[in-house]
């Protein structure tokens, strides 16, 4: 799980098994360790209401049985969750595709796993914006 975080929003971008372990409705966690000290992101799926809180260090979303099958639909890239009274910050769980620029050598990051890249010259030749579609996506 891949996390981006400002002031007023919370993106998380999950891999396959991920989404697979929240269809079985185990939880999902990404934690990150700084000497004694952690922080962590937990997605708890299979609830009756998507909610989040923070507690003990670790920032908690309740995912509804509801927005997890929307998540798990392959047409869906994310689903997104406007802020409230209740709850003041944006969060967004998204489908972590492959980047379309390569990341420079000197970022040393990991290679993870990602979803297979939404087609858009397929969805252009469909649009008439290209005159043959590709042969395969």
């Amino acid at each position: 799980m891949k996390i981006r975080w400002t002031s007023t929003s919370v993106r998380l971008r999950i891999t396959p098994t991920e989404l697979a372990a929240m269809m079985r409705n185990e939880i999902v966690r990404e934690e990150i360790r700084f000497g004694s000290a952690s922080w962590s992101v937990c997605v708890v799926a299979g609830c009756a209401h998507t909610d989040y809180r923070i507690m003990d260090g670790a920032f908690i979303i309740y995912l509804s049985v509801n927005d997890r099958e929307e998540l798990a639909d392959p047409e869906a890239e994310g689903i997104y969750f406007e802020p409230t009274d209740q709850s003041p910050v944006r969060l967004s769980i998204e489908k972590d595709y492959p980047c379309e620029h390569p990341r420079g050598a000197d970022a040393k990051e990991p290679q993870t796993e990602t979803f297979a890249a939404p087609c858009a010259d397929a969805e252009e030749a469909i649009a008439g914006e290209i005159d043959t579609p590709p042969a395969a996506c």
